[in-house]
């Protein structure tokens, strides 16, 4: 895995800047957040602009910064989340296509380095191009979908039969869930839990909640949710066994983090772009198809459209690696992997919707023992906080009566 902390630093980012672009005369730099894209793990973000002599010409830049003393630099420490991208970027790429640049659903990157004990990447501004990214309490429009479901298919035949290749990475593409679980489980594992936990006092108390009805289907019994709730503490590891690789030749160079806001797109859905291979490893398409569409697609669309996404996720792979999948085949894929959507929607799509003045509320239900307790606390909270309840409660029917996550969750958990 590449080192970035071994580079030689600059003295400033302007520096920096000069080094990577050949011919730029005049570099100025715009501190500040690039709206829509990184900070949320702690890295900021500067715009760039830059003129090259002679011809005059001037192009936008964006860099990711990983500052000293950041979130982000203590999960790089922990795990090497940027010595993962740098890695893609400076190694892994080239080593799978002859022309990076080419591959139009990746930024392109201008290279890496060091100022002070501060990471710099250097990126085009796809921002200036039209790319944007979703509001956080939005989801994806189904042809944005759609588009980025080919990106995705796109990005996959990138290494598709290149498992020699991948081979040589082996470090770099390392699952380290496992090694963090320390860390991750206040966050993963007890987001699950407590969101469960709010499905089930519901479902103890809907007298608690009227005059408000909820929508929940039927086969979503409180049973079933306490199962799930009993499987949460080993949750991570059921993730971790999902992504591991098969040895498969389907197994490819997965995203690691494929969601919604690691993806842009144009207004229109015309084109996107992917960004952040932070968590970049090895293993069947699934469950980055999982990851992405259990928080970019509104619950009804998806349960309505993913066997056209897969197809158009198939035929962009297919167009591009030389080799062929089925839709058969990722439909199977897709279904196997089930927890890992399960577990994306129970973790991240309700904190989407909890407004600043439900925040309080929110806090104490989750101290909260009693059913009736935990509801008359919620009962207050805003109509986009409710439709979002309502939204998990159609994943759980999804995931655990038409893909039977449960009993998935059980099986893998039989090898521990």
């Amino acid at each position: 895995m590449l080192d970035w902390k071994s580079l030689p630093p600059h003295d400033s980012l302007e520096s920096l800047v000069r080094s990577l672009l050949d011919g730029a005369e005049e570099v100025s730099v715009s501190r500040g957040a690039v709206e829509g894209i990184g900070g949320a793990g702690g890295s900021s973000t500067s715009r760039v602009r830059v003129r090259f002599g002679g011809s005059g010409e001037e192009r936008e830049l964006f860099v990711k910064t990983n500052r000293e003393g950041s979130q982000e630099r203590m999960w790089d420490d922990i795990i090497d989340i940027y010595g993962k991208e740098t890695t893609f970027y400076g190694e892994i790429l080239p080593r799978l296509t002859p022309d990076p640049d080419a591959v139009e659903i990746l930024p392109k990157c201008h290279g890496f380095g060091r100022v002070g004990n501060d990471l710099h990447m250097v990126f085009d501004d796809f921002a200036v191009q039209g790319f944007s990214v979703v509001s956080a309490v939005k989801f994806i429009d189904p042809s944005s979908v759609r588009t980025c479901m080919k990106g995705l298919g796109r990005f996959h035949a990138l290494s598709a039969g290149k498992g020699h290749i991948l081979d040589d990475f082996s470090d770099a593409l390392r699952d380290r869930l496992l090694e963090v679980e320390k860390h991750m489980t206040p966050l993963f594992v007890a987001w699950m839990e407590e969101n469960l936990r709010f499905l089930a006092a519901v479902l103890e108390d809907r007298e608690g909640l009227l005059p408000r009805r909820l929508a929940i289907p039927e086969r979503v019994t409180l049973d079933l949710v306490r199962r799930l709730i009993g499987h949460t503490p080993r949750i991570l590891r059921v993730l971790h066994d999902l992504r591991a690789p098969t040895g498969a030749e389907t197994d490819v160079l997965l995203h690691g983090d494929y969601h919604m806001w690691n993806v842009a797109a144009k207004p229109d859905g015309s084109a996107m772009k992917m960004f952040d291979f932070q968590i970049i490893c090895r293993g069947p398409p699934g469950s980055d198809l999982q990851h992405f569409l259990s928080q970019a697609a509104l619950p009804s669309e998806r349960r309505q459209m993913w066997k056209g996404w897969v197809a158009d996720y198939c035929q962009e792979f297919n167009k591009h690696s030389g080799t062929t999948i089925s839709a058969k085949e990722v439909e199977e894929d897709y279904r196997r992997k089930s927890p890992i959507g399960l577990l994306c929607a129970m973790n991240f799509i309700l904190r989407r919707f909890v407004a600043p003045e439900d925040e309080e509320k929110v806090e104490a239900a989750k101290k909260a023992t009693e059913a009736k307790e935990v509801v008359a606390l919620l009962k207050g909270c805003s109509s986009n906080f409710w439709a979002a309840i309502e939204w998990l409660f159609e994943c759980v029917d999804e995931y655990c009566n038409e893909f039977d996550a449960v009993t998935i969750i059980e099986n893998v958990l039989k090898k521990y």
